[in-house]
């Protein structure tokens, strides 16, 4: 499940992430709501942030303000 497609742009399942994280949430937070197997939330997560979409605080994932920027550009 890859959130950033080769050409740079998001994929529908990382532009539903970052707006998901606009309140932090825990990774069960959004397999729940995702409906995903952990293994691909973490994957997705540790994409989303290598990126400087997101960040971790204290086990609840946020948008980051690069991740908001990027999501209000779509």
């Amino acid at each position: 499940m890859a959130c950033i497609n080769p050409d740079g742009s998001l994929s529908t399942v990382a532009m539903l992430m970052l707006d998901y994280l606009t309140e932090p949430r825990t990774d069960q937070d959004i397999a729940d709501r995702a409906a995903q197997p952990m293994y691909r939330i973490r994957s997705s997560l540790r994409e989303l942030e290598g990126a400087g979409l997101v960040e971790n605080d204290s086990g609840h994932w946020v948008i980051t303000a690069k991740g908001t920027e990027v999501l209000n550009n779509l």
